[in-house]
């Protein structure tokens, strides 16, 4: 029988008591991830994780403005420490919104950078962020930074689902 440290060639995880092998988690996850963001946007944050689709402000969020995106985060709060290692994110056009980078944190005020830097956005129907595939610690709190350039008001932005598991 295989011992869970035997198994981090073949996708598992094990650093800081995070044992586990991710797997995409989809559908409606608002009761497990609390999103927050400082963007100026119509629609609801929430929806990033709502498990819904449509192009309106009921399931889906865009840019209110063309604003500059260094400094603004989309934030995403999980009930215990999860292992990301990649991301899917969903939108209905393939408009650039800005450079953007990954973080994650156990208190949600000390962050570590995961990856390099990305552009978001310019895929349809969505962009795979591999950016975390690096990522061997499970964190409480993951966000995406922006770091330069601007937001677009278009397309939709859609959903997001990550590759996860709980550590």
């Amino acid at each position: 029988m295989l011992q869970t440290n035997q198994l981090a060639g073949f996708g598992a995880y094990e650093e800081g008591g995070c044992s586990c092998t991710p797997a995409y988690a989809t559908g409606d996850r608002t009761s497990s991830i609390t999103v927050t963001s400082n963007l100026t946007i119509t629609g609801t944050i929430n929806n990033l994780v709502d498990g819904a689709f449509d192009d309106d402000s009921s399931d889906s969020f865009w840019w209110t403005g063309a604003a500059a995106v260094a400094g603004l985060y989309i934030r995403f709060q999980f009930a215990s420490k999860t292992l990301i290692t990649e991301a899917k994110w969903y939108m209905s056009g393939a408009n650039p919104h800005g450079v953007w980078k990954w973080q994650g944190s156990d208190n949600g005020s000390d962050w570590t950078d995961i990856g390099s830097s990305f552009t978001l956005g310019n895929a349809t129907p969505f962009q795979t962020q591999t950016q975390l595939n690096g990522n061997t610690v499970g964190y409480l709190y993951y966000q995406l930074l922006g770091v330069s350039g601007n937001a677009s008001t278009t397309p939709y932005n859609r959903e997001i689902e990550f590759e996860q598991c709980t550590c």
